[in-house]
């Protein structure tokens, strides 16, 4: 089974990668792509926190203990209810909204300037990481970005970003809300696992291998108009 479902959807959404066919394969992928990825992820993450920014170094501190502390606050869950308002609030809409705009909105705009499409996936990863407004994790961050933008540039397709994005976040927040009960969830959410360089290496090339297996997978199995970007009108 190829396709998981078809349908139509109004233009100016197809404009923005939210498209008419989902391929299983292409699910699955995605979901392992983002596994594979974590471990180089956790890694890079390592190296930005122990990052030192010389004279801004205090202020960066304050700018990240202000985030933590608000994240902290969003996060603060004591029932099952708060668990699914913030997977919604937390992990569902950012995962959305942010794949509109980044991916399907900016990253679009800036290759139709450029006609360089790996100079929009590197800007619009950038912005997406400064935006997010903490600089001990804006590598990870960036890292991420790019290859969000790299899929969306290869499977002309929304919702796998979505998808990745959503269980990205979600997982957060499922760790911080059993951290409290579960140690190896806490250790997650606190970021405490180190990660050895052989181990991030073999993560980021499997990441790499799966992502340019989505691509050609994507070319298989998905109609010529879901790739080709000349035919994407508002």
């Amino acid at each position: 089974m190829r396709l998981l479902f078809q349908t139509q959807f109004p233009g100016n959404l197809s404009y923005l990668g939210v498209r008419s066919h989902l391929s299983v394969i292409l699910i699955i992928l995605a979901v392992v792509l983002l596994f594979a990825v974590q471990p180089f992820v956790s890694w890079l993450g390592m190296l930005n926190s122990n990052i030192n920014f010389g004279s801004m170094q205090k202020q960066m501190q304050e700018l990240e203990e202000m985030y933590t502390r608000a994240m902290q606050t969003f996060l603060k869950m004591d029932s099952k209810a708060d668990l699914f308002i913030n997977l919604f609030i937390m992990a569902l809409l950012p995962a959305i909204g942010e794949e509109l705009f980044f991916r399907g909105s900016l990253q679009k705009v800036l290759f139709r300037m450029s006609n360089k499409p790996w100079l929009a996936v590197l800007i619009s990863s950038l912005i997406f990481a400064l935006l997010h407004g903490t600089f001990f994790k804006i590598i990870p961050i960036f890292v991420l970005g790019v290859l969000l933008g790299a899929l969306y540039h290869f499977t002309r397709n929304l919702w796998y970003n979505i998808l990745i994005h959503f269980l990205n976040n979600a997982f957060a927040v499922l760790a911080v809300y059993y951290g409290s009960s579960n140690g190896f969830f806490k250790k997650l959410a606190n970021d405490e696992y180190k990660v050895p360089i052989y181990l991030a290496l073999l993560s980021a090339a499997m990441a790499i291998a799966i992502i340019l297996f989505m691509k050609r997978t994507s070319d298989e199995v998905l109609p010529a108009y879901e790739t080709d970007d000349e035919n994407d009108t508002f």
